[in-house]
């Protein structure tokens, strides 16, 4: 259905099942496809800029991101809703389809906190994102957001104080929109 260069990690459908709100990573510049004759080209250095440079699993870090795009079932289309040097997830749709909210982490290096917020934008290019918590620690642990079915607040999950990461459960919060 998609074919977004970095792949797809998470994907929501709309209510009124005509978009897809979609968290694709940015393509990697640096891959080298292999030549004419398909032999592997020898690759670019990589460059270690972040305070977090490998992860389990995945490698080095560089500076691609996971990104909230707006795909269009009926033509095939995505639009880019959130650029930036920062990282989406979990998105949901509101009941009437208006607006989308996801998580991030938008305050600092993200790199050096836990700090993820709940955000809410409007499914369209050029919106802002509108910051809905404060919360110093990590909010949507491993769930997205749910919308009340009018709309008018979100229950997620709030994690606890940095300090007690490890150590406490997650809380279900709700917030107005």
């Amino acid at each position: 259905l998609t074919d977004f260069p970095g792949g797809v990690s998470d994907y929501a459908w709309s209510p009124d099942s005509k978009r897809l709100a979609v968290i694709a990573s940015d393509p990697d510049p640096d891959e080298i496809p292999p030549d004419a004759e398909g032999k592997e080209k020898t690759p670019k250095p990589i460059v270690l800029d972040r305070y977090q440079f490998k992860r389990d699993r995945v490698g080095y870090l560089r500076r691609l991101r996971d990104h909230l795009y707006l795909f269009h079932l009926d033509t095939g289309a995505s639009e880019l809703l959130t650029p930036g040097d920062f990282d989406e997830s979990l998105p949901s749709w509101s009941p009437d389809s208006s607006l989308i909210a996801f998580f991030s982490k938008r305050d600092g290096d993200p790199d050096r906190n836990d700090n993820r917020d709940l955000y809410v934008i409007e499914p369209r290019p050029g919106a802002t994102a509108r910051k809905l918590t404060t919360f110093s620690g990590d909010d949507g642990v491993d769930y997205p957001a749910a919308f009340s079915p009018n709309g008018e607040h979100i229950a997620y999950l709030q994690g606890t104080a940095p300090k007690y990461t490890f150590y406490d459960q997650a809380q279900l919060a709700v917030i107005p929109v």
